[in-house]
């Protein structure tokens, strides 16, 4: 699943990322202090977006802006934690740099 003119997840990742951290920080600020720009992402690609074709930047940033708490903590229960991340780990440490 890559959208539009994304050459990558990657790439798809670091034009996404304002939104994630923005919806982070929300969610942090409503007690979540745990959640990360990585939890939410791995969450859309595995839920979300996992069989979808097509989608725009407006329905990928939209689906970050409206994700459920519930359904996200759901995802994030230990039982579902244990499979591999998307990206490797420098992505998302390097994103907030490669963003401005």
């Amino acid at each position: 699943m890559v959208a539009d003119n994304f050459k990558s997840l990657k790439d798809l990742y670091q034009r996404i990322y304002p939104a994630l951290k923005s919806k982070t920080k929300e969610l942090k600020g409503k007690g979540y202090t745990f959640l990360t720009e990585q939890d939410l992402w791995e969450y859309l690609i595995k839920t979300k977006w996992h069989d979808e074709d097509n989608l725009t930047l407006y329905d990928l940033v939209n689906d970050i802006l409206y994700i459920e708490e519930k359904d996200l903590l759901r995802f994030l229960s230990p039982v579902n934690r244990e499979e591999e991340p998307i990206l490797e780990e420098e992505t998302f440490n390097n994103s907030e740099d490669t963003i401005l």
